[in-house]
């Protein structure tokens, strides 16, 4: 029976879990307010009338966006359909209605298919077909149901977006609220998606393809990588960017829980053979009690003499067996391997490229010292004397090791070792201070010839400037550099 009347505004009770995250934005009542003073409510809302109740109420079922706005227009009644409605029809109404709206947030939408599954009996594929979604989406939307509370207070504050707490919610709650760190950047802004699906996949997932264990095999306290939930192949809609080929555990914990059981059965049941093995740590990072690393043995082929069988215990493949050669065994295959792998023509390469370096660096060291040697001749009186001030306390304060210049100065300090010498600047400024005219010349003749912080500038242009301050002519320097560069020759 549906009877179509005027009902009073404060006699109708909306439903108690209807958008309690989003609620209803004030600009968007306050708009349809402006529309019912104008026009009036041109579409009635649904309701049932509540029992067992002395008054007559109502249970507003669709339109509550029509009734709170009718109060905000001033009105005292809405036009109504009353329907008799059963638990079951009026959820489906309710829910089919919100989650038709695009303002509904993605707790809400939450929400609305736990009602339509826990009351209405609703399976994903119904619900879709229903809102017009693929099974797909409404699946991911359901995922939200993992969220640990932290990440749901996030996403209902929206300080955090969706499509990151989809992603966040494929993880396993223990491991979320310690997982969101990785959204944000330092400045407390949010990643990209792709941004965070990187982190999240680099940091809290594992390869299956790497498992040395059964998929099926189920260890004591722990379920079966074929089947479960954190497996992405078995819910490949929630994990679309996946390939057809990669294998991956959202829940590492457990992997690797399972790993350390796994390689425990291997270990046991080689020492119940009594087969002779070692354990190897096959991860660059990290070091395994007990087991070698891997810059201590070669993998080799079985059929290689002296090799021996290898547990690796950590890492990649960790699990299963293989050969390996150990101790003075692996140095001399390693050698024998390089020598065979060894190219004469790149090697020869080498040789000359590394003679080629070392003539140009020695090239440098004598062109360096006739272009200091002439400039510290041109150093006379008349240089400012603040200038020479500069020159000494540069040199000295830069603290550099096995120059003699430091040692020159009577504020030469050993430290506790005495290959641990500096000076201190305050020292070194009270001490320019005292020098006469004569003593400063003389250290800054030292200062250039022995000089720490201008070597950066016997390079390119500036080599060639100083050369010509020094009244030299750099081409010319540099050639019989060279020269007798190339006559001493280089060891």
């Amino acid at each position: 029976m549906e009877i179509i009347k005027e009902i009073e505004l404060d006699a109708i009770i909306p439903h108690k879990n209807n958008r309690l995250v989003g609620g209803f934005a004030d600009a968007k009542i306050e708009e349809l307010a402006e529309s019912i003073k104008a026009h009036g409510v041109l579409e009635p809302i649904i309701v049932r009338q509540i029992l067992g109740d002395d008054s007559v109420h109502y249970e507003l079922v669709a339109g509550e966006r029509r009734w709170r706005a009718s109060k905000v227009a001033g009105r005292e009644t809405i036009p109504s359909l009353v329907r008799e409605l059963s638990d079951e029809d009026a959820v489906k109404i309710r829910t089919i209605e919100n989650l038709q709206r695009e303002d509904l947030h993605p707790l809400d939408e939450l929400e609305n298919y736990r009602e339509l599954i826990d009351v209405c009996g609703y399976t994903i594929d119904q619900i879709a077909t229903e809102i017009g979604r693929s099974p797909a989406y409404v699946k991911r939307r359901l995922t939200l149901y993992r969220l640990a509370d932290p990440v749901r207070e996030k996403l209902a504050a929206n300080e955090l977006t969706l499509s990151n707490a989809l992603l966040v919610a494929r993880l396993p709650e223990v491991v979320q609220e310690k997982a969101l760190e990785r959204v944000y950047r330092g400045d407390g802004e949010q990643l990209s998606q792709t941004d965070v699906r990187q982190q999240l996949e680099h940091q809290y997932t594992a390869d299956l393809k790497q498992a040395a264990w059964p998929l099926k095999w189920k260890p004591d306290d722990l379920p079966a990588c074929k089947g479960c939930q954190y497996r992405a192949k078995e819910e490949p809609s929630l994990f679309p960017e996946l390939t057809d080929k990669e294998d991956r555990c959202m829940n590492p914990e457990c992997y690797f829980a399972k790993q350390r059981a796994w390689v425990d059965n291997i270990r046991q049941q080689l020492k119940l053979d009594n087969k002779k093995f070692v354990e190897i740590n096959n991860a660059w990072h990290g070091v395994v009690e007990g087991a070698l690393n891997p810059y201590e043995y070669e993998k080799v082929d079985r059929k290689t003499e002296g090799a021996v069988d290898a547990l690796i215990v950590s890492g990649d493949g960790a699990g299963t067996i293989i050969s390996v050669l150990t101790g003075d065994a692996k140095d001399a295959y390693t050698q024998e391997k390089y020598n065979a792998e060894r190219d004469p023509e790149k090697e020869a390469e080498w040789q000359r490229q590394r003679r080629e370096w070392e003539i140009s660096r020695k090239t440098f060291d004598i062109a360096k010292q006739v272009i200091l040697q002439e400039l510290a001749k041109d150093i006379s009186a008349e240089i400012p004397r603040k200038v020479c001030e500069i020159i000494i306390f540069a040199t000295l304060s830069d603290r550099y090791r096995g120059e003699p210049f430091i040692k020159e100065t009577p504020i030469f300090e050993y430290g506790e070792d005495e290959e641990d010498y500096g000076t201190d600047p305050r020292k070194v400024a009270t001490w320019i201070g005292t020098l006469t005219v004569a003593e400063l010349q003389r250290y800054v003749k030292l200062a250039l010839l022995e000089p720490p912080i201008i070597d950066a500038y016997l390079q390119g242009d500036y080599a060639e400037a100083l050369a010509k301050l020094a009244g030299c002519e750099y081409e010319s320097v540099m050639r019989e550099s060279r020269e007798q560069a190339e006559k001493e020759g280089v060891e």
